[in-house]
């Protein structure tokens, strides 16, 4: 009776000892907790901490997309770029759709520069979210500001010969209009505003050699063609940008037929010059789209713009 007596008395003590000891312990942080945990040390450049931070997330609450979204940001930060557009990718599945455009645009820049388009993604801080605390106008900040993340030398080419930037047009904010005439070219370089510059213009045509290469127009399959530092060549082929398609007497033609802009007058009042295929033209500035007969081939295009500014020293 005795020693049974004492027996359980230790077994008493065990497992107060226990709970002791359990109640000492740190407390588990949840989900939300962690996310913005997480989003701290993001912002404070400690990407494998966020990391970490992520994956604890991922593996308390799989189902959500936040911790998907914080993987994929503390992954790109630390330049692992297919693995972060993995994460990203499931992110996009899991957000809502108000989430979505902030994290396309990130995965994005992963697919960039993974393909060996992005020159630099800088270790500066990158825009998380935090659960319970998104709006459209906070989903747009994060937009600019994951643009922000990827340097200059990304969004703009520097032409160092004519002193000129150009737009990378896989940067532009969306738009409404599949083709544009003179008007619209003009108004949307005016308007745009891109890595913190707003005075974008439409150029020149002297201005536009610069990028453009003469090219041999076909018949369906062929797309123009620019100087390789401007990336244009890798984004049309690898649909990064994809200009919409159009169709001319019922044959459909992908969006890489474009005819360029410039603010250069044509030979008649109410035209100017557009460059397509590398070659000058001198369009009615109502035109969008269209085909002519130059020699013996059918020319259907549409009315584009690339956008310049004269570069910050």
């Amino acid at each position: 009776m005795k020693s049974l007596t004492a027996a359980c008395l230790g077994i008493l003590l065990l497992s107060f000892a226990a709970r002791a000891s359990l109640a000492q312990a740190p407390a588990t942080p949840d989900y939300d907790s962690t996310i913005k945990q997480g989003t701290a040390q993001l912002q404070a450049g400690s990407g494998d901490l966020a990391l970490a931070s992520g994956e604890a997330a991922i593996k308390a609450t799989p189902g959500r997309w936040e911790g998907h979204a914080l993987l994929g940001r503390s992954l790109l930060s630390l330049k692992r770029y297919e693995p972060a557009a993995d994460a990203l990718s499931k992110a996009i599945e899991l957000a809502p759709q108000s989430e979505q455009p902030a994290l396309r645009d990130l995965r994005r820049q992963c697919l960039l520069a993974e393909a060996g388009s992005l020159s630099t993604i800088t270790s500066a801080p990158v825009a998380t979210a935090v659960p319970g605390q998104s709006s459209p106008a906070e989903s747009r900040m994060s937009i600019e500001t994951a643009r922000r993340v990827v340097s200059a030398n990304d969004a703009e080419w520097f032409d160092a010969s004519s002193g000129l930037a150009w737009a990378r047009p896989w940067y532009y904010p969306p738009h409404t209009a599949n083709q544009w005439n003179f008007a619209d070219a003009q108004s949307f370089c005016s308007a745009l505003t891109l890595v913190g510059y707003t005075d974008w213009r439409l150029p020149s045509a002297e201005e536009l050699q610069h990028v453009f290469l003469a090219s041999t127009s076909g018949w369906h399959g062929a797309q123009p063609r620019f100087v390789e530092g401007y990336g244009l060549n890798k984004a049309l082929s690898h649909g990064t940008w994809a200009p919409a398609s159009f169709t001319v007497n019922g044959i459909k033609f992908q969006g890489n037929r474009l005819l360029f802009w410039t603010n250069t007058p044509g030979d008649q009042t109410g035209e100017h010059v557009g460059l397509y295929f590398g070659e000058p033209h001198s369009i009615n500035d109502g035109v969008k789209a269209g085909e002519s007969q130059w020699g013996k081939l059918l020319n259907p295009f549409q009315g584009y713009a690339l956008c310049v500014r004269a570069a910050t020293p």
